[in-house]
């Protein structure tokens, strides 16, 4: 599947490493794991209560006795996806031995539904899964009837090991908890009129329109795009129903998709198409900031310097903007499209430069043979560490060594500025891949507003540091204090798509 998942505004702006291109597997943020190194109920304790093909949740007790096949896998994985037939055609066979096929997922019940619908999946899915121990997708891991893990494959699957191993197993009487179509915890809300108009649907419409593009098949363009962007006012809320946010931040971040091969291929009309379309989106009223700020910008990308029209819609809407980051955007695309406004440019990071600078290193023959030297050598040693680290150090003292080590590596060197960033990456995913108490999440949402009450000299720093206290939250802060310090990094501020975030943050706090 060539479309990319659109992850938001605040993850697209503290995404720390680019995304390395691997044909057979999907690398996600999470720690290292091996086969055989932690029983079943670490690695995923099936404690969702959102499960979809079985009638009740499934447990670890229930599955006492019996293999079970986990398979990690996401909506915007598209091996993962390609692989739901073997999946299955392995439910089916080895049921008669009480195999168990459970697709986990991270993702919400809402979104996996119209997937789980659309690709077919024949076995149990649960969703909004934590998991330990799983640093790619899919992932596939046959666990045997005591909890323990006996083979695992990351990327596509080659059945032929599993089904040696499951052929072995004895035959058994026992009831199969597949039950097709069957919801526990879940509702959807998603009226008739939008039936067909799912991600899921979507992101094979978009798939199919880039094939199409790429073949030179561009005789029905102006169908596919008004068919793709026909998703837009079916996923607007309407009568009770409060629309899907996800499917249309999803096409708004998938316009680019649309837009690479068209202009590679010198298809101007598809792309003119293309951007009246985005421009009519602007007709409805999009309750969602994200989407509008997404919007926004593909304006900026869409459409060629001096268009009357864009300029014209910008213009109005940016007049009635209220949220700072969509206000933002609109001043960006309108800098861009209208040379007689200033030009909008974000000033240089020294951490992007530090991190471009790594990475031309790390791609060199000299470091891939001889491996790293100096500060990235010192960075490759405490990556590796502290990844060891993430998923089986104690909570208080994997915290206490993150604060410990951001403090240490204050300086302006390449391996400070890398290593801070770095440290703030990990401390952004903790909330979603380890269980945190409250005493650990007050002590993180303490020290995180300590460290932003002091001025931190490299803006993506400084920005990655206000999202990943949005991501650990502000219950445990006295609210006067919160809104001060924000207010001062506000009027402090010199970088404005940074400025942008603060007012947002600020406006979302004042708003509680």
């Amino acid at each position: 599947m060539k479309t990319r998942p659109w992850i938001g505004i605040a993850a697209f702006a503290v995404a720390a490493m680019l995304a390395i291109a691997v044909a057979a597997y999907c690398l996600v943020d999470a720690g290292p794991g091996s086969a055989g190194s932690k029983p079943a109920q670490v690695l995923c304790p099936l404690d969702s209560v959102e499960w979809f093909n079985t009638e009740r949740p499934v447990s670890w007790q229930t599955l006492r006795g019996r293999p079970v096949l986990l398979e990690v896998w996401a909506t915007w994985c598209s091996v993962c996806l390609k692989q739901v037939p073997k999946l299955n055609a392995l439910q089916r066979k080895y049921a008669d031995r009480g195999l168990v096929v459970i697709g986990v997922t991270e993702e919400s019940a809402e979104k996996a539904h119209a997937y789980i619908r659309r690709y077919q999946m024949e076995y149990v899915v649960c969703t909004n899964q934590k998991l330990v121990g799983v640093n790619a997708l899919p992932t596939v891991i046959l666990i045997d009837g005591s909890g323990n893990e006996l083979l695992r494959e990351v990327g596509e699957t080659s059945t032929r090991r599993l089904e040696t191993i499951l052929s072995q197993m004895p035959l058994m009487s026992v009831d199969n908890p597949v039950r097709l179509g069957a919801m526990s915890g879940f509702v959807s809300n998603r009226p008739a009129s939008a039936k067909g108009y799912d991600q899921a649907a979507l992101n094979i419409e978009i798939d199919h329109f880039i094939t199409r593009i790429e073949a030179g098949q561009a005789d029905e363009i102006e169908r596919d795009i008004k068919r793709i962007m026909s998703f837009y006012q079916a996923n607007l809320p309407v009568g009770g129903w409060q629309g899907d946010s996800a499917c249309r931040l999803f096409l708004m971040g998938a316009l680019f998709d649309l837009l690479t091969p068209m202009k590679a291929r010198n298809l101007n009309a598809g792309i003119s198409l293309l951007g009246d379309e985005l421009l009519d989106t602007f007709d409805w009223t999009e309750p969602d900031w994200e989407v509008r700020a997404e919007r926004a910008r593909k304006v900026g990308k869409a459409l060629r310097p001096g268009n009357a029209r864009a300029i014209n819609v910008l213009s109005q809407a940016e007049r009635s903007e209220a949220h700072p980051l969509v206000q933002y955007a609109l001043i960006e695309s309108l800098s861009q499209l209208d040379k007689t406004r200033p030009r909008v440019i974000r000033p240089p990071s020294e951490w992007e430069i530090a991190y471009r600078k790594y990475t031309d290193e790390s791609l060199k023959w000299t470091t891939r043979w001889f491996g790293a030297a100096g500060e990235y050598k010192a960075f490759d040693d405490y990556v590796r560490d502290m990844e060891a680290r993430m998923t089986t150090a104690d909570m208080e003292i994997l915290l206490s060594k993150l604060m410990s080590d951001y403090s240490i590596h204050s300086g302006m060197s390449e391996l400070d500025l890398l290593v801070r960033y770095f440290i703030l990456d990990q401390l952004s995913t903790i909330p979603y891949s380890r269980t945190v108490t409250k005493s650990d999440r007050c002590r993180m949402q303490k020290w995180l507003l300590s460290v932003l009450k002091h001025h931190e000299p490299d803006w993506r720093i400084r920005l990655h540091l206000l999202l990943t206290l949005d991501q650990w939250k502000y219950d445990c802060l006295p609210l006067p204090e919160l809104i001060y310090v924000l207010d001062e990094r506000i009027r402090s501020e010199d970088v404005k798509y940074v400025k942008a975030h603060f007012e947002s943050i600020r406006m979302q706090v004042a708003s509680k």
